[in-house]
């Protein structure tokens, strides 16, 4: 009875240690784990790594024989279900850390890619999917806020890609969307220079986007106000005179882009779609339009390019064309525009010498 009691006492001791040397491992080993797993989901949809079998790579397949792990089938942040996810534990961590370095390494070097902007790097994957992959030191706030902004406008009624999940490929965050086929509408015009045509597409696009009201994204006005400060901390009396402005600009809750330029509009047979939901906001339509007159005629062109003139020119009559199939006026918008330039300083620091030498404010 002893020697029961005694193997009872010591083998409970023994499983308290244990489960207290299992938390220093599942906890100690690697913060980012946890968060680098998640580069599974976009394994399953890259061609390049494929398994003989033609079915694709199947990271459960790979890691099930290494150890101790756990299949969970929601993972759930901040209310959003992003699908399918491994949960690590115990000491294969560090070898399925190993396994996740090599997969990145693979994909990032076998990759496809199809896009590169100043952000991100686009990547082609199997079954009409891209994936999306921010620059290293991207901030992850704004990875996840392009990804709840995606979410929450995918059952609205415009032509937009899905989200689908967040991955993490190493230290790099990216988005898995629908692949969006055809070019851009700034390719497109740039090469046929038919701007009345881009002007229509631009605008019938833009009106089916404005048709839509939403409330569970930031207001217009948070986003301008907090520019406006934090560019013209150095001018109060600039600032003042924004803010007052700002003030006194529409209310409302339907749908703003926030970033819609040709750059991100693509064109396919006639049909045009919209990407990049960073700067998804609501409020007043009239905030949006002026918006995209700001982005299309005032931001600046590249430092090397040749006639410059000419380019600025064509952004303007661009611009006019689009506010003609918009049926809005200049005069309707300056408030904003004012607003938005101000604003842009804090938004984009590196441009604010173009906005004086356009002398928008």
């Amino acid at each position: 009875m002893y020697i029961k009691w005694f193997y009872f006492r010591i083998s409970r001791l023994w499983r308290v240690w244990l489960r207290g040397a299992w938390y220093f491992i599942e906890h100690g080993f690697s913060f980012g784990v946890q968060r680098q797993v998640l580069v599974v989901r976009a394994a399953h949809h890259i061609p390049s790594l494929g398994a003989s079998t033609g079915k694709g790579y199947s990271l459960w397949g790979q890691f099930r024989n290494v150890g101790d792990v756990r299949r969970y089938k929601k993972w759930r942040y901040r209310g959003c279900t992003y699908g399918s996810c491994l949960r690590i534990t115990g000491l294969t961590k560090l070898a399925i850390h190993m396994k996740i370095k090599r997969l990145g390494e693979h994909f990032m070097k076998h990759g496809k890619i199809i896009g590169r902007g100043n952000t991100a790097t686009v990547y082609e994957l199997k079954e009409g999917k891209v994936l999306k992959l921010f620059s290293q030191g991207y901030p992850k706030e704004a990875v996840e806020r392009e990804f709840f902004n995606a979410k929450a406008i995918s059952n609205m009624s415009f032509a937009k890609p899905n989200a689908y999940e967040m991955v993490f490929c190493e230290d790099q965050m990216g988005i898995i969307y629908n692949r969006v086929e055809g070019e851009s509408l700034l390719d497109w015009v740039t090469k046929t220079g038919d701007m009345q045509r881009c002007a229509v597409y631009m605008a019938e696009l833009h009106k089916s986007i404005g048709r839509n009201e939403i409330i569970n994204v930031p207001n217009y006005k948070e986003f301008l106000e907090y520019n406006i400060v934090k560019g013209l901390s150095d001018n109060l009396e600039k600032r003042k005179k924004a803010l007052q402005m700002l003030e006194k600009l529409g209310d409302g809750n339907v749908l703003c882009h926030g970033d819609y330029h040709p750059g991100n509009i693509f064109l396919s047979d006639g049909h045009v779609v919209v990407i990049d939901f960073m700067n998804v906001c609501y409020g007043d339509f009239l905030y949006d339009v002026a918006r995209t007159v700001f982005l299309v005629e005032y931001t600046p062109v590249p430092v090397e390019m040749e006639n410059k003139k000419i380019v600025y020119q064509f952004k303007k009559t661009l611009a006019d064309l689009y506010l003609m199939q918009m049926n809005v006026t200049r005069d309707m918008i300056k408030d904003y525009l004012y607003v938005i330039s101000a604003a842009r300083v804090g938004e984009c620091p590196n441009e604010q010498d173009s906005y004086r030498t356009i002398y928008i404010i």
